[in-house]
C-alpha cells in the first residue's frame, strides 16, 4: 500500500490542517464542515494557494457531486480546516 493512501486511510475521519498532512493537486477531498452551505461537496483538488498574512493555505476543488448549493463541475474554494480526504 502506498504511504499516501495509508495516511489517508488513517486520517479518513479527520480534517486537513495547514502545515501538517495537506492535500495536493489531484487528491480527492470532501467538505466536512456541517456549518457550510457546501457541506458534503466532494471533488478533485485543482489548486492549493497560500492565504495572505501567513493565514495558512486554501484549496480549490472541482466538484464531482451535486447538492442544493453546488453542481458537479463547480470549482469551490475552502480553507483546509473545512476539508478532509474523500
Amino acid at each position: 500500500m502506498k504511504l499516501k493512501r495509508y495516511i489517508r486511510t488513517i486520517l479518513r475521519e479527520n480534517n486537513y490542517v495547514s502545515h501538517s498532512f495537506e492535500p495536493a493537486v489531484g487528491d480527492e477531498v470532501k467538505n466536512t464542515n456541517p456549518g457550510c452551505k457546501h457541506y458534503g461537496s466532494e471533488g478533485i483538488v485543482v489548486k492549493v494557494v497560500e492565504l495572505p498574512g501567513d493565514m495558512g493555505k486554501g484549496v480549490e476543488y472541482e466538484c464531482t457531486n451535486s447538492g442544493d448549493n453546488w453542481a458537479s463541475g463547480d470549482v469551490l474554494a475552502k480553507t483546509m480546516d473545512q476539508l478532509g480526504p474523500a
